[in-house]
């Protein structure tokens, strides 16, 4: 549990017992995904151990990023990744605030430079992200099979966040928020 939640909500969470998470409910969240712009082109003449290990040190930048301002890491999917803001703990009504400030205060932003100036060091290409952040209502809970569970979100304000990322491209920007 302590890798996709904060250790104090984790904490809070493993308190409520093991059947706490297990029963979906709908919630009004933040959702906001991470994802590497020109992701292919920067990695294609990489091996398969440079790659890994790439991604590794990104999103190593990115959930601590997220976990600064009280964020749950929901899930990797490919070179992005989904935190959500304001579950699975009520942690504050601010959840829109925390998920927006992950990225204006510049926590985020400050981290791929930190990030970006190791690498120009090391004389390989920077990274630069596009983010989608949006609030809404969304269905959560451990979903999966007995074998396979995992916590995460779905719903309407996901697939916005989602594409919201997206056409981060399309206007040339690296944010889009709602």
């Amino acid at each position: 549990m302590y890798l996709y939640l904060t250790p104090h909500v984790a904490e809070q969470v493993m308190a409520l017992g093991d059947d706490s998470l297990m029963v979906g409910e709908r919630k009004e969240v933040t959702i906001l995904f991470f994802d590497i712009r020109v992701y292919t082109d920067k990695t294609e003449n990489l091996g398969a151990a440079e790659v890994v290990s790439l991604l590794n040190q990104y999103f190593e930048t990115m959930v601590e990023s997220v976990f600064c301002y009280e964020g749950t890491l929901d899930k990797f999917i490919g070179d992005a990744l989904m935190a959500v803001f304001g579950a699975p703990l009520p942690l504050t009504e601010n959840h829109p605030w925390l998920a927006s400030n992950t990225i204006r205060i510049g926590y985020a932003r400050q981290r791929l430079e930190e990030f970006n100036e190791k690498r120009i060091i090391q004389s390989q290409r920077q990274i630069h992200f596009g983010i989608g952040i949006s609030s809404g209502e969304v269905v959560l809970g451990n979903i999966g099979s007995r074998k396979r569970m995992d916590y995460t979100v779905i719903g309407d304000g996901v697939n916005l966040s989602s594409r919201l990322e997206g056409v981060t491209k399309e206007y040339g920007c690296d944010i889009i928020l709602s």
